[in-house]
């Protein structure tokens, strides 16, 4: 993996697992910086024969939301997702035409 520091892309192909900390210098034209200091870690690819694809915004009985779902976050340990819908079929009585925000547990 390579850093060009001239465009700021990261480019090349892993050969192994490994991380890197990587520091990102911001400046403007009024001679104000910020550095951070960021973590690239690089795994082995997941195996995708494994993996299943699961509907997560849907009502109890299996129903499809009949409207958008936005910003979705996953727990660290992937049991949780969390998203907000516009979708008025999910609950019943959900009749204010507001978004609402929804956890669904893999588990259960």
């Amino acid at each position: 993996m390579e850093l060009d520091s001239a465009t700021g892309v990261i480019s090349g192909t892993p050969e192994a697992e490994s991380t890197a900390t990587v520091a990102v210098t911001l400046s403007d034209d009024q001679a104000t910086t910020a550095t951070v200091s960021l973590d690239l870690a690089v795994h082995e690819p997941q195996d995708t024969t494994t993996v299943t694809t699961v509907l997560v915004s849907r009502a109890a009985d299996g129903t499809q939301a009949n409207s958008d779902s936005y910003e979705p976050a996953v727990s660290a340990d992937g049991r949780w997702v969390v998203y907000r819908s516009d979708a008025s079929n999910l609950v019943a009585g959900d009749t204010n035409g507001s978004y609402d925000v929804f956890v669904w547990d893999r588990v259960s």
